[in-house]
């Protein structure tokens, strides 16, 4: 019955199918049994823990995103309990989607019911909750089949190991993926969140086209949002989301991202992506695919990454080009020591608004992600910034092109995070009706 309450939480708060081509396949519990336990990110910043360096030169900045790239896709082993090995997957293939945030919270809320307040208040007691229950959710379940379900357990071991040359299956092709740090200060602060959820449900339809009217957030007539966390996330907290494409004998749209395709773009085409006239047919050797037990296969076209090691997140974003374009432009300083089978993805990385070396706007965007009209001109900060202000990144399309670039408010409510405000996860909306629930 709770199971099937929070569920429709869920779906109510934004979940909802994508087109058929696109994979959003969540983790199941016997997934993560096998996966066990996710390593958590390691910053580049590890050392200077008040972020207060911030490199400015733009190849500085290149660097620092090659690197965060190469950490989060680093190959992980997955052993079977005999400690043979299974295969291996990227780090973040191995990190926690929205299915594990469901049992993870559903647990806690069941912990926590009945408890006294000064308990589910107290940091320190829910955050031993919540890291016990990490391990109850490697251990979920073995715990619900027991021995009968051994034969399910070896046969989906087998499905991880039909995985195509580059990496082995993961059980998850979510759109979204959260490190075990993000999702641990996520679950301890779930009362802040509910908080911050009731502002959202509470607005009226009058207030939610006012702030469509607004261009400007730091207006006094612009609505306000209360923070939904108590401090900002730990520095290895990172957000993962990823386009898996259905693969396609006929291939996938690619797009020319030369200086001079992008000024012209900019320019002449309203910052618009345009793709080239013809596909590009990948290959098992040069794109990273996944097979669901369907039997169908997934193609990884754009990974965008923010890590919390700098105050205002450091952001990479990248996106997959066929052999004969992958040594240009946005790859040619691919680092040698990166891993061959990530060899045909380009990146782009922004740490600040401006450019530093211009006092230009930045500029990072994504062919595969940023699809919509204008969003070709950005940067991944600039339209991160809205989040917990405005519902979704649609509520942005009718903005003026520079505020999704210029820094426009001192206040981010979610950390700059769109899965705690907007669809599809909206996860202080899924706080506050969980906690009215379990009466926490």
């Amino acid at each position: 019955m709770i199971l099937i309450f929070l569920c429709s939480i869920l779906f109510f708060s934004g979940c909802r199918e994508t087109s058929s081509n696109l994979a959003t396949l969540n983790a199941t519990a016997l997934d993560r049994h096998i996966v066990g336990l996710p390593s958590d990110y390691i910053p580049q910043n590890s050392k200077d823990l008040d972020r207060k360096f911030v490199p400015t030169n733009r190849n500085s900045i290149r660097k620092l995103g090659w690197s965060i790239f190469q950490d989060v896709t680093q190959a992980k082993v997955i052993r079977d309990k005999s400690g043979q090995i299974i295969g291996e997957i990227p780090l973040f293939l191995t990190w926690y989607d929205r299915q594990d945030l469901l049992r993870l919270s559903e647990k806690l809320f069941t912990d926590l019911k009945g408890h006294p307040a000064e308990e589910i208040n107290s940091e320190s007691y829910v955050t031993n909750r919540v890291m016990e229950n990490f391990q109850w959710n490697v251990d979920n379940w073995k715990l619900n089949h027991g021995t009968p379900g051994e034969l399910t357990l070896s046969n989906r071991i087998k499905f991880f190991q039909k995985g195509h040359t580059q990496f082995a299956n993961a059980g998850s092709l979510s759109r979204t993926l959260w490190s075990p740090s993000l999702v641990k200060d996520l679950l301890v602060s779930f009362k802040k969140q509910a908080d911050c959820g009731r502002s959202l449900s509470l607005e009226s339809g009058a207030t939610k086209s006012k702030q469509a009217e607004f261009t400007n957030i730091n207006s006094p007539e612009f609505p306000k949002r209360p923070p939904c966390f108590q401090s900002e996330f730990k520095s290895n907290a990172v957000a993962v989301k990823a386009l898996w494409r259905l693969s396609a004998s006929q291939g996938h749209q690619v797009f020319d991202t030369s200086p001079e395709s992008i000024n012209d773009m900019i320019q002449f085409n309203h910052a618009t992506w345009r793709p080239k006239s013809d596909l590009a047919v990948p290959s098992d050797q040069n794109i990273i695919r996944q097979v669901t037990q369907n039997g169908k296969t997934y193609d990884l076209l754009a990974l965008h990454i923010m890590t919390k090691e700098l105050s205002n997140w450091a952001w990479v974003t990248l996106w997959w080009s066929p052999d004969a374009d992958a040594e240009s432009d946005f790859g040619s300083d691919r680092p040698k020591s990166i891993d061959k089978r990530w060899k045909n993805y380009k990146m782009c990385s922004v740490v600040h608004f401006e450019d530093q070396q211009t006092n230009a706007n930045s500029w990072c965007s994504n062919p595969y992600l940023e699809t919509a009209s204008g969003l070709g001109d950005t940067n991944c900060i600039g339209c991160h910034q809205f989040a917990g202000h405005v519902d979704n990144m649609a509520s942005l399309q009718s903005r003026e092109l520079e505020t999704k670039k210029i820094k426009m408010t001192p206040v981010f409510p979610t950390d700059y995070l769109w899965s705690v405000s907007g669809a599809p996860e909206a996860i202080a909306l899924y706080f506050h009706d969980a906690v009215e629930y379990f009466n926490l």
